[in-house]
């Protein structure tokens, strides 16, 4: 059971709330609540997708205290190129997991883009797979233990700003971050498969070019 959904989304970018707000309906999801994503601007010699990368992990933390001061039971949340390419496995969301992807990119990269391996992954049921390591963020399922361990390490910005300005990636991308996080806690990753989720392709405040990572992250699961 999904308490609520909630929307990373730019306030520059309507072009992707009303797209995803339109495949969302087209597939009869309704119950979301948007959140204005936090878009960090300011001079700086860090670099402009360093700042964006800081920028996007923000918004989800904030997201997950917003659900922490609701108290929530589960959530999830999607970024807003998320791409729904079944929706039919909704209802195996549950807080038994702490952390459920609904897709995710198995295929991972070092040093400079560097393809180094495919994430392992273990059947559970028909439904779920235990994953290691893997990539992007767009569309997460967590569960109230896992969020209060988040908020815990991160209890104020300034906690989480001093953290990522070391520029560590584990602090500052957060599919990096998840992946230490999970590790040095022993929190098991799984992901629904047949994965549910990609994203679409669209222009990335991130990489500040067009993006099409929805082909890789299937092929990672082929």
């Amino acid at each position: 059971m999904i308490d609520k959904i909630y929307i990373l989304n730019l306030d520059t970018r309507t072009d992707r709330w009303n797209s995803i707000k339109n495949h969302l309906s087209d597939i009869n999801i309704t119950n979301y609540e948007r959140v204005s994503s936090t878009k960090i601007n300011f001079d700086s010699t860090i670099s402009y997708v360093k700042l964006a990368q800081i920028s996007c992990f923000h918004s989800h933390l904030k997201t997950l205290r917003k659900a922490k001061e609701l108290q929530l039971n589960s959530v999830l949340i999607l970024e807003d190129d998320c791409y729904f390419i079944n929706s039919d496995k909704l209802n195996k969301l549950n807080d038994s997991y702490d952390i459920l992807y609904l897709g995710c990119n198995r295929k991972i990269y070092r040093n400079n883009d560097s393809l180094i391996y495919i994430s392992k992954i273990e059947k559970i049921n028909d439904d779920i797979v235990k994953i290691d390591e893997c990539g992007t963020t767009h569309s997460i399922f967590y569960s109230k233990r896992f969020i209060d361990k988040i908020i815990e390490m991160y209890p104020t910005d300034e906690v989480f700003f001093q953290k990522a300005f070391t520029l560590d990636e584990k602090y500052c991308v957060y599919d990096v971050f998840l992946n230490w996080f999970t590790e040095i806690n022993n929190i098991q990753k799984y992901c629904i498969y047949p994965i549910m989720c990609i994203q679409r392709e669209s222009f990335s405040d991130i990489q500040f070019c067009n993006t099409n990572y929805g082909e890789e992250i299937k092929q990672s699961w082929l």
